[in-house]
């Protein structure tokens, strides 16, 4: 399970780095692509839910059991924006490559 945390991880900081998105806002910029590394995080996010199809709520389920989980020293944070709305941002634990490394 952490080569496939990896790989989005991986994937996660060369499309959106360490900026905070929701899992909508993430599917819809996704879906107007037929191609590319935002494609791909879109797919191997799909690829991991229960009956391997994107929704929202299938995955801020994998992302929420994989929150906070170091993995090549990385890792997502989720947190709510002043809306109430969750957002999940890459950050990491080493250098100073992210600005909000909460320890």
């Amino acid at each position: 399970q952490k080569g496939d945390l990896l790989e989005i991880l991986e994937l996660w900081d060369k499309v959106l780095g360490s900026e905070p998105v929701t899992i909508s806002e993430l599917a819809e910029r996704a879906t107007r692509m037929q191609s590319g590394p935002l494609r791909d995080l879109y797919e191997a996010l799909e690829q991991r839910t229960y009956k391997g199809k994107f929704n929202a709520r299938s995955v801020g389920r994998y992302l929420s059991r994989n929150k906070d989980r170091v993995v090549g020293g990385r890792y997502l944070r989720a947190f709510n924006d002043p809306s109430g709305v969750k957002r999940y941002a890459l950050a990491s634990t080493v250098g100073n490559k992210f600005d909000d490394i909460p320890f």
